[in-house]
C-alpha cells in the first residue's frame, strides 16, 4: 500500500510550499481532523489534482466542515485546484486546510 498526502494551508500561494507526506497506511480519523483542524468532510467534484499530484490518477480531498461557520480564512490555491477540478463549483470557495489523498488501488480502497 503506498499513498501520499498533501495538506494545503490557507497562507501558501503556490505548489512548492504544499506539505506531502508519504503513507504506507490510510490516515487515522484523527491525523485527517488535524490536517483540517476540526471535523472533515469531503469537498465534493475533487477527484483529480493534476496540477497537484502530478499525474492523472484519481484523489480525493477533505477540508473542515464548520470552515464557514467558523469563519475560517479562504484557502486560495485549493479553491483554484477545486474549480479546476470541478468547475460545475466555480461559484463556491474552499475555507480552513485542505487534505488531499492519493495512492495505489488499495490506499485509495482503505479511505
Amino acid at each position: 500500500m503506498k499513498g501520499r498526502i498533501f495538506i494545503i494551508r490557507t497562507n501558501m500561494l503556490d505548489l512548492s510550499h504544499i506539505e506531502r507526506r508519504d503513507m504506507d497506511r490510510p490516515p487515522t480519523r484523527e491525523e485527517w481532523q488535524a490536517a483540517c483542524e476540526g471535523y472533515i468532510q469531503l469537498v465534493p467534484g475533487l477527484s483529480r489534482c493534476r496540477p497537484l499530484i502530478g499525474s492523472p490518477d484519481k484523489c480525493i480531498a477533505l477540508c473542515n466542515e464548520d470552515g464557514d461557520r467558523l469563519r475560517l480564512p479562504v484557502n486560495p490555491l485549493a479553491t483554484a485546484l477545486w474549480h479546476g477540478s470541478a468547475p460545475e463549483f466555480s461559484t463556491q470557495r474552499l475555507v480552513g486546510n485542505v487534505m488531499v489523498l492519493t495512492g495505489d488501488a488499495e490506499f485509495m480502497a482503505s479511505l
